[in-house]
């Protein structure tokens, strides 16, 4: 149709990219000069790039705690190709400062891949993962309407952590925040969604080794979950009868994968199958951009200054 039409025109015309001259002179800035220059960035980038939209945020002592970035084109891929997003956060290679770079990914029906939105926070949390969609909202209000579903690491496990400097992003007297990332934040920021995948790569490669990779037959344990849990069973009844399987061949592993089971709808292959995701079942797509933004900024992670400009 002609808004179809109009959004892969611009999508055509259009080019992402984030650089201001006035920012380039200022490569060591802190403090309040830093705020400064970010929104000296962003001013500069929406008089040059057309569509270009951002938010910040700041503390009570003005300190940064947040921002994210939209181009036109960005926002034009999201409305057409947005019923799928992957969605993590990078901070490892990235920064020395331990802030957390989020990528809103998207996949065409050739499966390239593009990002949706960029936002950079000072932690990883369920407060700044709410601040990250609610604004992606702001920018894109069409999003309630075409984002259905999302794959993630967000949402496995629970933690505490003293994180000041983003308080005020949704309150300004709780210093205790939850860090390890709960869906209740993707639920109240984007209730549309219907499914709210796990990335299975995730689970699979990094959690999976660290709670029973000590274990005897720990590959075999391994191999079979990926056979008849992540993949390949599309009966929920024959499913259950796997995990319980497991749990018997493998009594020290069955605690972890009850707990593993308790979001099985999130990774579980029956339930996983029952949403269209193009064959994803990871976060891959937002790794990989990751991958992209490492080789730019060079094999020394930089100061939070350096990485904005």
């Amino acid at each position: 149709d002609t808004e179809a039409m109009k959004n892969k025109q611009q999508i055509g015309e259009m080019q992402d990219y984030l650089y201001c001259t006035d920012l380039a002179k200022e490569v060591k800035a802190g403090g309040q000069e830093s705020i400064n220059n970010i929104r000296i960035m962003h001013d500069g980038l929406s008089k040059q790039v057309k569509g270009y939209d951002y938010r910040m945020s700041t503390d009570s002592e003005n300190r940064f705690a947040a921002t994210a970035w939209q181009t036109g084109r960005m926002r034009a891929r999201l409305r057409v190709h947005g019923v799928l997003i992957f969605f993590d956060d990078s901070r490892s290679g990235i920064n020395t400062s331990g802030f957390s770079f989020w990528n809103i990914m998207t996949v065409d029906e050739e499966r390239k891949s593009g990002s949706a939105m960029g936002a950079m926070t000072m932690c990883a949390s369920s407060e700044a993962v709410y601040w990250v969609l609610t604004n992606l909202v702001s920018m894109s209000p069409f999003v309630r309407n075409v984002v259905e579903k999302m794959i993630s690491d967000l949402g496995k496990c629970m933690a505490y952590i003293n994180c000041s400097s983003i308080i005020l992003l949704l309150t300004p007297t709780t210093t205790l925040l939850t860090a390890g990332i709960t869906i209740n934040s993707i639920e109240q920021s984007i209730p549309n969604i219907n499914f709210k995948g796990a990335c299975t790569w995730h689970i699979m490669t990094i959690d999976f080794p660290k709670n029973v990779g000590h274990i005897p037959d720990y590959e075999a344990c391994k191999s079979y979950v990926y056979k008849f849990l992540v993949n390949n069973t599309v009966s929920k009844e024959a499913w259950e009868e796997y995990l319980a399987d497991a749990c018997r061949t493998w009594p020290a592993a069955a605690s972890y994968l009850q707990t593993l089971a308790r979001d099985k709808e999130r990774w579980g292959a029956p339930w996983r199958l029952e949403h269209f995701t193009m064959g994803y079942q990871a976060s891959s797509i937002v790794e990989g951009s990751f991958s992209s933004f490492h080789r730019t900024l060079g094999d020394t992670p930089h100061s939070f200054v350096g990485v904005v400009q």
